[in-house]
């Protein structure tokens, strides 16, 4: 956990918070548990790369 949020004395967001995060927001919305799945991968995968 220390390793998703907390990087020394900065704030760090990891890929696997971004997709719960969105995982949290569809499901929410109602949005079918497959497709929230799906989403958050490909949010964790995208989020990943880029960082």
């Amino acid at each position: 956990m220390a390793s998703t949020f907390g990087d020394g004395q900065s704030l760090v967001i990891d890929a696997r918070f971004a997709g719960v995060l969105l995982v949290l927001a569809l499901l929410w919305l109602r949005v079918p548990l497959f497709l929230c799945l799906v989403a958050a991968a490909t949010t964790a995968a995208l989020v990943g790369t880029i960082s």
